[in-house]
């Protein structure tokens, strides 16, 4: 009897042991390269894109690891497009905004002179009688004087800041 319990003690001590081991040995080579991997993951999410792991064995978790490693590598380079993409477009604006102030200064320029034009031979026209061939030729020229300055005013329009509406959308629609 006291042979049996001293067994079943040992047997017990045993168990204990064995499953004390399996769970360190769980905790070390399972959950740490896993909780490691979880908060390298947690990093990227927050933007460091400098991170890398450093594989400690060539098992899964290696495997894991180099595939983290090229992963953000990945990012990293697309992250660096982006920048250089955002700043040719940032400077493709200024460029635009600059080319529309110097056409609207322009435009304002002609605008003043072709206005006085338009208006010298209005006066020159009327003072010109029906019958003289030389009235056909002044209404001729007021009308392209016309288009230029529309197409002047339109440019003008064109360049003016536009007021943003804002208005709800559908985002299914977009």
């Amino acid at each position: 009897q006291q042979k049996r319990t001293q067994g079943i003690l040992i047997a017990f001590a045993t168990l204990v042991t064995l499953i004390f081991v399996i769970f360190r040995l769980y905790e070390r080579v399972i959950n740490r390269p896993l909780q490691q991997l979880k908060d390298s993951m947690l990093e990227v999410e927050k933007g460091d894109l400098a991170i890398k792991l450093e594989p400690k064995k060539q098992d899964e978790f290696g495997d894991l690891a180099n595939s983290f490693n090229a992963m953000v590598h990945r990012l990293n380079l697309a992250n660096q497009k982006i920048e250089e993409l955002h700043g040719r477009q940032i400077e493709r604006a200024g460029h635009l905004a600059s080319l529309g102030e110097l056409a609207a200064g322009l435009a304002h320029e002609i605008k003043n002179p072709i206005a006085g034009i338009k208006g010298s031979l209005e006066i020159i026209r009327d003072r010109t009688a029906e019958e003289d061939p030389q009235r056909e030729i002044f209404t001729e020229i007021l009308t392209q004087t016309e288009k230029i300055y529309r197409i002047i005013q339109d440019l003008l329009d064109y360049a003016k800041p536009k007021e943003l509406t804002i208005q709800p959308v559908e985002p299914n629609a977009c």
